[in-house]
């Protein structure tokens, strides 16, 4: 985890990029999530991976009462950065998902989070075990834990090398373009991508 923490604190500020349209993508996830969690009658929400806080700033937005971890400081200074540009109010915390009991989090919660591919950064089935088992003691009974991850089984099958991901024109500044595409490597069963710029 500690090579993740060094990934995101270093790409942080510039992972809104990752995003065609950051603002849109936000208000688009908004809305899936809350069809997950309307009918369920959820109303407060742990994002225990936060990143940057697209997640957290949708429910927000949309009325749901947030608490968000992550452990990059990094992410949580853009993450409260975000939540600012959009006039939310969201508790942030540092801490790692597997240590989640070690948090001063306002828990439980009707549902739980975890999105974005976050938890394939955990290597070994004892830290996956660990971090599924504080997100559903910070879950109140009855509650939802939503995990989203890519289809690693698809990827390992295709095994491709390179990845475009999208270009932002007028970005860092009007007249330039910023390009983003990945560079995958693999050393069974480990999936090594580095994100270029």
């Amino acid at each position: 985890m500690s090579e993740s923490k060094a990934f995101y604190d270093t790409v942080a500020s510039r992972h809104r990029l990752f995003y065609r349209d950051w603002p849109a993508y936000v208000k688009q996830d908004g809305a899936w999530l809350d069809s997950l969690l309307c009918p369920r009658r959820a109303r407060t929400v742990l994002d225990c991976t936060c990143g940057i806080g697209t997640q957290a700033i949708a429910l927000a937005l949309l009325g749901y009462e947030v608490s968000a971890s992550d452990l990059s400081a990094e992410n949580l200074a853009q993450a409260q950065r975000g939540a600012d540009e959009f006039g939310v109010s969201i508790a942030w915390h540092r801490g790692d998902v597997r240590a989640l009991d070690e948090v001063s989090l306002a828990g439980p919660f009707d549902a739980v989070l975890s999105l974005g591919n976050s938890l394939s950064h955990l290597l070994t089935e004892a830290d996956m075990q660990t971090a599924l088992r504080q997100m559903v003691d910070q879950t109140r009974p009855g509650g939802l834990v939503i995990v989203g991850q890519r289809d690693w089984d698809a990827i390992a099958a295709e095994r491709p090398r390179f990845r475009f991901r999208h270009e932002h024109v007028d970005t860092p500044a009007p007249g330039l373009r910023t390009v983003l595409w990945d560079l995958w490597s693999y050393d069974d069963p480990l999936v090594t991508f580095e994100v270029f710029f």
